[in-house]
């Protein structure tokens, strides 16, 4: 009876662990729907979505976090996500990011689309993810060579 105690303790600890293992990264998939929300000197903001995939077989929440944007190594801008989203397990999705983008890294990227079509785009930072109220920091780290298509 005393083996059996012990051996259902192992269990429960071993279910326990396996429902607080840290989430696997992001895989980030590309950028989509690019477009300019305001346009001054100063700051300008620019929305996009980028597209992710969850390799977790458990969705996740997403509550905040911070990711640098860069085009073909020209620092675009910042954007900080603020609100709860909701991934589906083992699927796509889209993370809409709104950014502050200096007109000077503005310039830049256009400069680098009159040029070409296809630019490398680079995402660092991190995102707090997480499922039943424990979160933890998932770092954000991808460059991809991405056909933008000026329409």
């Amino acid at each position: 009876m005393k083996i059996r105690k012990c051996y259902l303790l192992f269990l429960t600890v071993l279910a326990f662990l396996a429902a607080c293992a840290t989430p696997k990264a992001l895989e980030y998939r590309g950028v989509e729907n690019i477009y300019i929300q305001g346009l001054s000197l100063e700051q300008s903001q620019i929305g996009l979505d980028i597209r992710f995939y969850n390799p977790n077989p458990y969705q996740l929440e997403l509550k905040s976090g911070n990711i640098d944007i860069y085009i073909n190594d020209h620092y675009l801008g910042n954007s900080s996500v603020q609100t709860l989203t909701v991934v589906p397990r083992e699927n796509n999705f889209l993370l809409p990011l709104r950014l502050n983008a200096s007109l000077k890294g503005i310039l830049q990227g256009a400069l680098s689309l009159l040029t070409k079509q296809e630019v490398n785009v680079k995402l660092a930072g991190n995102i707090k993810a997480g499922r039943n109220g424990l979160f933890v920091n998932i770092p954000v780290n991808a460059v991809t060579r991405q056909v933008i298509q000026i329409k």
